[in-house]
C-alpha cells in the first residue's frame, strides 16, 4: 500500500514508514546534525494546533563540518509507487519554510527512493522552480494544495553548489 493510500493514523503509527527519509538523512548527511522540528514526537498531541510557523519547524539543525555555519534542514522523500512522480511540496508548508528562511537559511534534503540518491537545495530554489512553472499543482488528500516537481528537474535546478560554498 502506498503512503497516499494510508490513513493519517496509519502514517503516524508506523514509525519505520513515517521516518524513512529522516533515517536516510541521518545516515548520509556528511556533518553533524541535531533534531530541531516537532516531527513524529508531536503525534501524541495536536501539533497542528500550534501556529503554522511552529507546526512547520524544519526537521534538523545541521552543518557540513564541525566548524561550518549551521543551516536548517527539512527532509522529504519520494516514496515508492507514487501516483504523481517526483517530490511534493505542500503550499502551506512551503509558505512557512520560506518564513523560516527569512530568519536563517532553510534547505531541503530530498531523498529519491527510486534511485536511492539525495539532493540538497534551498527552499528558495524550490519556490523559484514553482514560480517558473517547473511544478504541477495537485490536491493532496483531495484538499491540500501541493506542488509536484519531478526529481530530474529538481536535480538540474538545485543550488547545491551555492550552499556548499556558503556553508562548507
Amino acid at each position: 500500500m502506498s503512503y497516499s493510500e494510508r490513513s493519517t493514523k496509519d502514517r503516524l503509527t508506523d514509525q519505520g514508514f513515517w521516518q524513512f527519509s529522516e533515517k536516510k538523512f541521518e545516515t548520509h548527511w556528511p556533518g553533524p546534525w541535531e533534531n530541531f522540528g516537532l516531527g513524529e514526537k508531536a503525534s501524541g498531541y495536536a501539533s497542528y494546533k500550534f501556529s503554522p510557523l511552529i507546526s512547520h519547524t524544519p526537521d534538523y539543525r545541521a552543518a557540513l563540518t564541525e566548524t561550518s555555519i549551521p543551516i536548517l534542514v527539512e527532509v522529504q522523500g519520494t516514496g515508492k509507487g507514487a501516483a504523481i512522480p517526483g517530490w511534493k511540496f505542500k503550499a502551506k508548508k512551503m509558505e512557512q519554510l520560506l518564513k523560516w528562511n527569512r530568519i536563517h537559511e532553510t534547505t531541503l534534503w530530498l531523498w529519491d527512493n527510486a534511485t536511492e540518491t539525495n539532493v540538497w537545495t534551498s527552499v528558495a530554489s524550490i519556490q523559484l522552480m514553482i514560480m517558473q512553472g517547473k511544478a504541477t499543482e495537485h490536491l493532496l488528500d483531495g484538499h491540500r494544495q501541493t506542488w509536484a516537481i519531478e526529481c530530474d528537474v529538481v536535480r538540474e535546478h538545485a543550488d547545491t553548489h551555492r550552499l556548499e560554498a556558503a556553508y562548507g
